[in-house]
Formats: C-alpha cells, sequence, structure tokens
C-alpha cells in the first residue's frame, strides 16, 4: 500500500530536516519514554484533548531538530485530513484510535516513534467497546497495527515541486529508507519512505545505481553529517556503497 500526501515545499523541508537529523541510542530512548508517559497521562485524565496530546507527541518526536509551532500545526492538520477512518472509529470516535493512528502515521513518515505500544493499548479499549454479536468492518488499526506498519511505502509531494535532479538516500537505525528528491536550486520536491520490511526494494535500491545519484548513507552513524554536500559523498564513515541487502 502506498501512502500519498501533498504539502507545502516549506512544511516538506523542515520534516526533510527533523528526518535526516542523526539520533543516539540515548536520546531515542528518553523520547520513547516521553511519548509513552504522554499517553499515559492522557489516559489517567480520561483522555485529553486530541490536539494537545498529538502535539505533544509530535514535539517529543522531533527531538533535538524541532519543528516551529506553525509547522507542527501544519503537519498535524496534514495527517489527520488523510486519515482513513473505518466504521468503527466512524462510530465510536474513542481518542485512542484517534491518537494510536496519529502516531501510527507519524511512524511511517520516519518520526522516531514506536507507536506499538500505543495501538495495542487502543486496541484494547476497542475491544471493551465490541459487542461479540456485533459485525463490524475492521478499523485501521486492526490492518495496519504492528508489523503491517513497517511494510508500506509513504510518498509526501510538493505542491508545486519541480523535475527531480538529484536524490539522496538515507538508512534509519530503524532500517527506514528515506528518499530525498531535490529540483534545479535543492528544493526538496519529493520525500519517499520506505519501511524496513518494504517488499519492493527495487523501488529504492535503483537510485543507489544511479549515475547522477547520491549513495546510501548511514543516518545514524558517527560523523554522518546532515547537511552535507554531493562533494562530501565519499566520506567513507557516512556512505555505504555496494552493500548487500
Amino acid at each position: 500500500m502506498v501512502f500519498h500526501y501533498r504539502t507545502s515545499g516549506a512544511l516538506l523541508a523542515k520534516i526533510w530536516n527533523v528526518l535526516s537529523t542523526p539520533i543516539t541510542p540515548w536520546a531515542s530512548a528518553i523520547g520513547q519514554q516521553a511519548i509513552r508517559e504522554c499517553f499515559e497521562r492522557a489516559q489517567r485524565r480520561g483522555g485529553d484533548h486530541y490536539e494537545t496530546c498529538c502535539e505533544e507527541i509530535l514535539l517529543c518526536a522531533a527531538g533535538g531538530a524541532g519543528l516551529t509551532p506553525d509547522a507542527r500545526a501544519d503537519l498535524m492538520l496534514l495527517l489527520r485530513r488523510n486519515s482513513r477512518k473505518g466504521r468503527i472509529g466512524a462510530s465510536l470516535d474513542l481518542w485512542h484510535i484517534k491518537i494510536a493512528d496519529f502516531c501510527l502515521r507519524l511512524e511511517m513518515i520516519g518520526f522516531d516513534v514506536d507507536s506499538g505500544p500505543i495501538c495495542e493499548a487502543a486496541r484494547g479499549e476497542l475491544l471493551k467497546e465490541l459487542k461479540p454479536s456485533k459485525i463490524v468492518t475492521p478499523h485501521l488499526i486492526d490492518t495496519l497495527w504492528m508489523e503491517e506498519r513497517f511494510k508500506q511505502h509513504v510518498v509526501i509531494r510538493a505542491h508545486h515541486g519541480g523535475k527531480r535532479r538529484k536524490v539522496r538516500t538515507l538508512r534509519t537505525h530503524k532500517g527506514f529508507i528515506l528518499q530525498a528528491a531535490f529540483g534545479r536550486d535543492q528544493d526538496l520536491v519529493q520525500l519517499d519512505v520506505f519501511g524496513p520490511k518494504y517488499s519492493k526494494v527495487g523501488d529504492w535500491m535503483v537510485f543507489l545505481k544511479a549515475d547522477k545519484a547520491w549513495s546510501l548513507e548511514l543516518r545514524d552513524v558517527p560523523g554522518y553529517d546532515p547537511g552535507a554536500r554531493r562533494s562530501d559523498r565519499d566520506a567513507p564513515a557516512t556512505r555505504v556503497q555496494n552493500e548487500r541487502w
């Protein structure tokens, strides 16, 4: 399944800035703990306002790279606008499902979020609401829950993006592949995110062999420079050539 999004070039550039920033294991662990505490706090209060809880989660997920308040609002609107609700979500309207769906989509576009525990908690609340005799259509959390979220391809395009001329490909510590396509003036025109278990490896591997493509970069290794230019692409600490998969 491919999830398509369209947004402004400014927001796309800010998303890329967050995703291309390296994450240390310690910072990742702190961020995951903060996200869990945010969700648990909402549970104790009987459900925080959806917008407030999601914004706190987004702040934790963005880490040191950060996002401006306007960028956070635009990103939340983008994910909510493209959310696909099943009949369960539409009829019960549980805040657990809304937040889990938000975390799941945030993780699928490459943010450092582990949506598994939150999706599991939401699924448990969902089962409490269902009657054994009730026939319902599975919700998105059931169809993409846990492992399925790692097999998806997300495409984010700029509204007025031009022709792609250069491609930069990153691999994260979780195995996500991030492909940023740049136009003539180095403006980001498209961002592709492939889950670590995406079945069609050739969809992103082809860029590693193209003459004008930038080689694969391991984003979170020591020495990686998120602002490296093409002339620096042969730095041994940050580039991987002809790696076997």
